[in-house]
């Protein structure tokens, strides 16, 4: 999975602050692209043999003939080993059916997907999701657990299926998650999804956990090291948050981003003047970044740097920018609030 598209993303703290410090303030869609989503866990590290493998399998479809049993054999544990390091690859859960219902395979090989008594559920399942029909796939999904609610594979799917569905059902999408990562542990994107259910769900002291069990694996994951921030933040630990955008801020001075962050867990402390230090090094260092302005209109507007004037002057820039960009931005609106206060009030001197 990209590890690229976090929910809590730092621009969205751009307003952070007491005026905008409540959890996911400021923040755009949270919606998941179901084609992202489904590409995310499609793709899959193969190797020569699992390729040569997997080519001679789609031959042997072709030309509608069985396999013969060695082939079929082969063919299975390459997929089983795959199926254990990625346990939501469609192409791979297809081929498993394929190689049971068309290879000479003997029928004590219980650990096979597609010995599970829900695998005909699983298989339409699969044809649903290709035929885009998330209600059908979802329909099959339930048939399967219901015939086996253990089965981990179809648990793991429909979790994913939930959480990449416009009309998904985030508590039952981290239930399925949370038990398919139990049995596959060692597979980072099942808790990648994982975080992201609790992300959408709004929910940052579930990810919390998430999002350190990912670091301990991958202390190097800055993506991940921003979202366990803004996390902490959103929780009131401002100072533990603004260590880890500081990380980051550091191994990577480009990671506009981080500087956001960084700059509202300051705001979140009340620590006004360090996080005025770090948007005004931002206007330098990132003069396109339009939510700069914003920050600093907030910033201006109220509390003990308070000067109306200048809080004036960076919303306007901010909306001016916005326009001669063509661009849109989720603290639109309440820029357009703001310099309305500010004009109020100056009417009413």
């Amino acid at each position: 999975m990209s590890s690229a598209r976090p929910a809590w993303r730092s621009r969205a703290l751009a307003a952070g602050g007491s005026w905008c410090c409540a959890f996911f303030v400021g923040c755009g869609s949270t919606a998941v692209d179901p084609v992202e989503l489904r590409r995310r866990y499609e793709d899959f590290e193969s190797n020569a043999e699992d390729e040569r493998l997997l080519n001679q399998v789609r031959v042997r479809f072709d030309r509608e003939q069985p396999l013969p049993a060695p082939q079929a054999l082969a063919l299975e544990d390459v997929l089983l080993d795959v199926l254990r390091r990625h346990p939501c690859h469609l192409g791979v859960l297809r081929a498993l059916l394929d190689v049971r219902r068309c290879g000479d395979l003997p029928n004590q090989r219980l650990e096979d997907l597609a010995c599970q008594p829900c695998a005909p559920q699983v298989e339409r399942y699969l044809e649903a999701r290709t035929a885009a029909d998330p209600v059908e796939a979802r329909t099959h999904l339930d048939a399967a657990l219901e015939l086996d609610p253990d089965f981990p594979h179809a648990r793991a799917l429909r979790g994913l299926l939930e959480l990449g569905s416009s009309e998904g059902r985030l508590g039952r999408a981290i239930r399925d998650l949370e038990a398919a990562q139990r049995s596959f542990p060692e597979d980072r994107e099942l808790l990648r999804a994982l975080a992201e259910a609790h992300e959408r769900r709004l929910d940052p002291a579930g990810a919390l956990p998430v999002y350190r069990e990912l670091l301990q694996r991958d202390p190097a994951d800055r993506d991940v090291r921003v979202n366990l921030g803004l996390a902490l933040l959103a929780l009131g630990e401002w100072r533990e948050a603004e260590m880890e955008f500081r990380r980051v801020q550091s191994e990577d001075p480009a990671r506009a981003d981080a500087w956001h962050a960084r700059g509202a867990a300051f705001v979140r402390g009340s620590q006004e003047r360090e996080a005025e230090r770090i948007y005004l090094a931002m206007l330098e260092r990132f003069p396109a970044d339009l939510e700069v302005h914003f920050s600093l209109g907030g910033l201006y507007f109220d509390g003990p740097l308070r000067d109306r004037a200048r809080s004036e002057r960076h919303y306007r820039a901010f909306l001016a920018a916005l326009e001669a960009n063509g661009a849109s931005s989720p603290n639109h609106r309440a820029a357009l609030t703001y310099l309305a206060d500010i004009e109020r009030d100056r009417g009413a001197r």
